[in-house]
């Protein structure tokens, strides 16, 4: 299997937000995976990330990946946790690889299989705050705030432009300080306007956002469907300004980091399936 991703990017897998969009897969799910100085981690595996690694063309190698990262135990963002455990170990044959993830995940709600974990070289639980190392680099967990589970941003630093991960989250007065010195932000901007009772982002949580912060790129995810409905480019091209150019991601969109930290942003630093 061929492996598409550069050096240091990532592929987005899938970018349906909401259980309803991943149910009647409105669009595909399964989450991120991005190449950090040759390091291949699966980012939130949900359904289908098995399926969309290899029917990408060409393929992402799921026997390639080094390591997994969750950001929460809901089942959008695990549910093929363990389908990617077993490629990262050859099928137990192979044990290594690293996991990180947040220990309500382990206690609670167990999204890695027993078997499985015996597998593992390295598991990591997040702690607000405290990095995770891997080769060339580390992240860095922030604790976010999500219907009562455990649930983490994430920002990378190594050899490597800086960017992070805005999770499923309710607005929280620590994510622009945390995130102000990435040149990436992918943010999951579930909710075309805001709903009180609801602990995911907005469209108008962008807004403030990019009033606080500026990185070059800011890609939002995880869509929900009144985002998909009211056309999530044009969203995206009205909240770009001349510090940062928002994006939609699109299911199969692959972003070079070294690109984006080379040229001006000016739409050619991507490219979609």
């Amino acid at each position: 299997m061929c492996q598409i991703l550069p050096v240091n990017g990532l592929v987005f897998l899938g970018t349906a937000g909401t259980r309803f969009n991943v149910i009647n897969q409105r669009r595909s799910s399964g989450g991120m995976v991005a190449s950090l100085d040759g390091l291949i981690l699966a980012i939130d595996p949900g359904p289908g990330a098995l399926v969309r690694m290899c029917s990408l063309r060409p393929t992402v190698d799921p026997n390639r990946i080094d390591g997994m990262l969750l950001t929460h135990r809901h089942i959008d963002h695990s549910g093929d946790f363990n389908v990617i455990a077993e490629a990262m170990t050859g099928g137990g044959r192979r044990p290594g690889g690293l996991v990180a993830l947040p220990s309500d995940a382990i206690s609670e709600e167990p999204v890695l299989f027993g078997y499985l974990k015996r597998r593992i070289a390295e598991i990591h639980l997040w702690e607000d705050g405290m990095p995770v190392p891997f080769p060339k680099g580390e992240v860095i967990p922030l604790r976010l705030r999500h219907h009562g589970v455990e649930c983490y941003g994430l920002k990378f630093i190594g050899n490597f432009p800086t960017w992070g991960i805005i999770s499923d989250t309710a607005y929280i007065a620590e994510i622009p300080d945390f995130f102000s010195d990435c040149d990436v932000v992918v943010a999951n901007t579930t909710l075309l306007e805001k709903v009180g009772r609801i602990e995911h982002l907005s469209v108008p949580d962008m807004e403030k956002l990019l009033e606080e912060i500026s990185p070059k790129l800011l890609l939002m995810t995880h869509l929900g469907t009144r985002i998909l409905e009211s056309s999530p480019s044009k969203i995206a091209a009205g909240l770009s300004n001349e510090r940062t150019q928002v994006l939609s991601a699109e299911d199969g969109m692959i972003i070079d980091f070294d690109e984006i930290a080379r040229r001006k942003t000016d739409g050619k630093t991507y490219r979609e399936e």
